[in-house]
């Protein structure tokens, strides 16, 4: 029998310095999409008006190693964990 890594959840919040448009949006989520499912990462992607707000759920190592990355991109600022990482 296979033995699975215990899964996590991390929830974020962060702003970005200027409203992204839908083509940039829609940019970040087929990233995400082509990106998550290889490091099995799912999750949950709110925007409004140059706010985030994120769930990441997955193998802990995967999510917080996306988390870093996230963390480490000049275009977000204000960023704070609400629950996880």
């Amino acid at each position: 029998m296979a033995t699975t890594a215990p899964l996590v959840s991390t929830i974020y919040v962060s702003s970005v310095q200027d409203s992204m448009n839908p083509t940039e949006l829609a940019e970040l989520l087929d990233q995400a999409r082509r990106h998550n499912p290889q490091i099995g990462v799912t999750g949950l992607l709110l925007y409004c008006n140059g706010c985030f707000m994120q769930v990441l759920e997955g193998p802990v190592d995967a999510v917080e190693s996306l988390y870093k990355r996230i963390a480490k991109d000049p275009s977000r600022f204000g960023r704070g964990a609400i629950e996880g990482v």
